[in-house]
């Protein structure tokens, strides 16, 4: 099963209700795996009125999506895609921004909305968002064999928190003879966060070396020079 974002915090989820449907994961960048800093709650209260009312909103249920239902949806995806996105050849931006648009506002509660205002809380230290239930307790208890992280090289989701969760149960493995799963952690050349739009071909590669070869697969950066990354303005990472 293989979750990108938001779906990798599913997949987890969805192999924790029905373990026998899944034998092994897929996670690409996947949301919600560390805890919070302790200083995160320090760091929001100090934070200027505006920003910690926006946060304030997002705790209680509101998310990024309701701007979206305000009818600022098309002006805010069509500025996000032009500067987010490479100007290459495999990359659609008009239906890019159409899929978000609907993505972000269909319906009279969109699927995006309702899974980041119920699921995550804001961040901003570390990572942008974090779980309410975060992964690194809940991958230990899993129920299948293996998982494969995916990250891109520029990932605002830190792979070293899968790297860290990856040591703590080879530790505990040893030390308690405890089973948990086993994980590999794999980074895409040339990608952020949206792996399989900034270099297709090297998330297709990630995903073919886990499953051939995943021991092998584990610390290695794949994909080359094929991703656009490198062709974005500086900063839209």
């Amino acid at each position: 099963l293989l979750g990108h974002s938001i779906g990798g915090y599913l997949a987890v989820a969805y192999a924790e209700r029905y373990p026998q449907h899944v034998d092994r994961l897929i996670l690409a960048s996947p949301v919600g795996v560390p805890h919070p800093p302790a200083e995160l709650a320090a760091a929001i209260g100090d934070a200027p009125f505006l920003v910690r009312t926006v946060l304030g909103m997002w705790r209680s249920g509101w998310s990024p999506m309701t701007l979206a239902k305000l009818g600022l949806g098309n002006m805010m995806m069509r500025g996000y895609v032009s500067r987010r996105f490479a100007d290459v050849d495999w990359i659609p931006k008009d239906l890019l921004q159409a899929y978000l648009y609907q993505n972000w506002s269909g319906g009279r509660n969109s699927g995006g909305g309702y899974a980041h205002s119920t699921l995550l809380v804001p961040g901003g230290l570390g990572e942008l968002a974090y779980a309410r239930q975060p992964l690194v307790d809940r991958i230990p208890r899993l129920r299948v064999g293996r998982i494969s992280a995916i990250y891109g090289e520029f990932d605002w989701m830190d792979h070293r928190n899968m790297k860290a969760l990856k040591t703590s149960l080879l530790k505990r493995k040893a030390e308690a003879g405890l089973e948990a799963p086993l994980i590999e952690v794999i980074r895409v050349a040339s990608a952020s966060h949206q792996i399989p739009i900034d270099n297709p071909l090297g998330f297709a590669e990630a995903v073919l070396d886990s499953c051939n070869d995943a021991d092998a697969a584990h610390g290695t950066t794949v994909g080359g020079s094929r991703g656009a990354i490198g062709r974005l303005v500086p900063g839209y990472h």
